[in-house]
Parts: C-alpha cells; structure tokens; sequence
C-alpha cells in the first residue's frame, strides 16, 4: 500500500511495488512526483528523514534505520547577504534567498536507495520525470497556491514560467495542465 496526500504520487509507488520494488524504492517515486505535483508541500529542495525497517536484519537487532537526509546550514550566509538584497532579516518564506538549508531530499533519496533499491533509481524516478516533461492535471490545491503565491511566483522567473502561464495563476483540473 502507498497513500500520498496526491494520487498521482501514491500511483507511482504502487507501480514500482508492482514492478518488484522495495518500500524504498517505492517511497522515493512517491517523493519524487509529489516534488513535481505538489510543489506548494514538498519538493527537491527541502529535507528528508527516514525511518527504514529492514526484516533482514531483525535478528540481529539493528532492524529500523535512520536516516537523516536534512541539508546543513550556508555556512556564508549572514544577515548582511540579505541586507545587499534589500532585505533586513532571513524570509521566512518565499522562492529564494529565503533557502535556510542546503536542500537534502535528493541525497536521501540516494542514500536510502543505495541500502534499499531493488530497482534502478531512473525507474523510481521516472514517473516524476514524465510529470515534469510532459505535463501533469492541476488539482484545485496548486491553483489555490499558486492564486495566492502570485506575488511571490512572480518575483521569480523560472517559478512564473512554471506556474503563472500567461501572467496568470494556474486554473484547476480540464481547464489547465502544469508544463515544464
């Protein structure tokens, strides 16, 4: 079973189960395409933390791992690099310079699946790649974010070429897909 708060996300885990994947296997393609349709959430640049429960290695009693997958501090970034930016403190949100981390999603994701991956990591990754190239539904949630993100989207370039086709929020469900 694999439940995501998109079924697209929790689709491409079932496919990989189905395909003779791991948990891990299938928890990485969920991630991956939740990073591409549900980006308001989730997505390549924020962190990860895993628990990993491996049956093997129960009798010898190191059977749940963790595995931290948090990205660390800049370590040049000061106040003054946001002051330059016209800005007198670290945003608590926005696209960037309000990154407090080095994003570790990804290396995560490598790392759970070089204990973990029965399958190429291209094929746990393919469905988000698909939805990235190719284009994906927009549920009613991405337009209400990106509706209210606007401002911020806007100061962007490439988040308002991702999400604000034709200067406008993205509109919900047959009416729009999100291109990448």
């Amino acid at each position: 079973m694999v439940t995501c708060p998109h079924a697209l996300a929790s689709e491409a885990g079932v496919e990989i189960l189905k395909a003779g994947g791991s948990a891990v296997d299938a928890a990485i393609a969920a991630s991956a395409v939740l990073s591409v349709v549900y980006p308001h959430m989730t997505s390549v640049g924020g962190d990860a933390f895993w628990l990993i429960h491996d049956a093997r290695q129960t009798a010898r009693g190191a059977s749940v791992r963790f595995l931290n997958a948090a990205g660390r501090a800049a370590a040049r970034a000061d106040v003054e690099w946001f002051r330059t930016r016209g800005l007198a403190e670290i945003p608590m949100k926005g696209i960037l310079p309000a990154t407090l981390t080095v994003p570790g999603a990804v290396d995560g994701w490598c790392r759970a699946h070089a204990d973990h991956g029965r399958l190429p990591l291209g094929r746990d990754l393919a469905a988000a790649i698909e939805y990235a190239r190719d284009g994906f539904p927009v549920t009613r949630r991405l337009a209400h974010w990106t509706a209210m993100a606007v401002d911020a989207l806007a100061a962007n370039a490439e988040a308002a070429r991702l999400f604000l086709p034709e200067g406008r929020p993205l509109p919900a469900w047959g009416s729009a897909r999100c291109n990448g």
